[in-house]
Formats: structure tokens, sequence, C-alpha cells
């Protein structure tokens, strides 16, 4: 009897009500942006060269690409993955693994990062793609190149 729930805010504040999956994948979304703010992006970036100094070290290309990252949200983990692109060709050349291998294993794991939001948070899918729009956006004014073999991959993938 009178205001059902959600209750309504003053000021333009949302109120929407939410499934408690809902609420706890919105808790856990951006992990690493939470642990360092603004500068996130940057730790990623240091966290990447970290890897890459690794594998000369060792070469191995599998702890780079499923290594100690794996523990993150999809959200972090697609950023991860972004910032692997930005330096395939520096990881090709310490690795020896041919360039489309190696972009076919990044985009193979994005995929399953996209299938395990698209299962698990339905309401978290569009999102994810919107974001993956601004990811790709942004690799392709840093590094073209990469760019161009991601989406000729992907329009292979289509085509299969």
């Amino acid at each position: 009897m009178g205001i059902n729930r959600p209750y309504p805010l003053e000021g333009g504040v949302d109120n929407e009500e939410r499934s408690a999956s809902r609420k706890r994948a919105d808790n856990r979304v951006q992990e690493f942006v939470w642990a360092f703010g603004a500068e996130s992006e940057e730790q990623i970036e240091k966290q990447i060269k970290l890897q890459i100094e690794q594998l000369k070290k060792t070469k191995d290309i599998e702890e780079i690409m499923h290594g100690r990252w794996a523990h993150m949200d999809e959200f972090d983990q697609d950023e991860w993955l972004e910032h692997l692109e930005e330096h395939l060709k520096e990881i090709v050349n310490i690795s020896g693994k041919d360039v489309h291998t190696l972009a076919a294993d990044i985009e193979m794991h994005r995929r399953e990062v996209h299938e395990r939001i698209a299962r698990e948070h339905p309401e978290l899918a569009e999102r994810f793609a919107q974001r993956r729009y601004l990811l790709d956006k942004h690799l392709k004014e840093r590094r073209p190149e990469v760019y161009r073999i991601i989406v000729q991959l992907r329009e292979d993938n289509k085509h299969k």
C-alpha cells in the first residue's frame, strides 16, 4: 500500500531494482580500476611489460597468454587482452610464434570471455560488447597494423 519498491528517489538518482546476481556482477566489474583508480591502465601496461620481460627469460608463451591474470574479472581480462594485442609484434619476436597464430589465440580467449559473460551474466553482455567497441577503437588508433589483423581474423571466423 502506498509506495512500492524500488522506492522513488529525488534528484534523478537511479534506484532500479536489480537481482542479487547482477549486484554481485556489478561489484566485481573493474577490479583493476577499483585497486588502482586512474592509474589502472598504467598498471596493466606495467604488468604486461613485466610479463614480456619474463617471456624473454623463459620463452613460455603460455604464461603470458593464460598466466597470472586469469583470476581477473571478465572486463579486466578483456582490457588485459587488448594490452597484449598492443604488444603483439614484440611478443611474436620474442616467442617466435606466428603473428596470425598468436592473434588468433588472443581472439579465441576473448571469445571465451564474452561467452562466459553472456552465459553467467546475460544482462552485462551488451555492456561488454559496447566496451569491446571502445577498446577496438583504441587499438585501431594506437596499433592500426594489429587492429587489421584482428579484424581479418574475426571476418575469417564469421565465414567458418
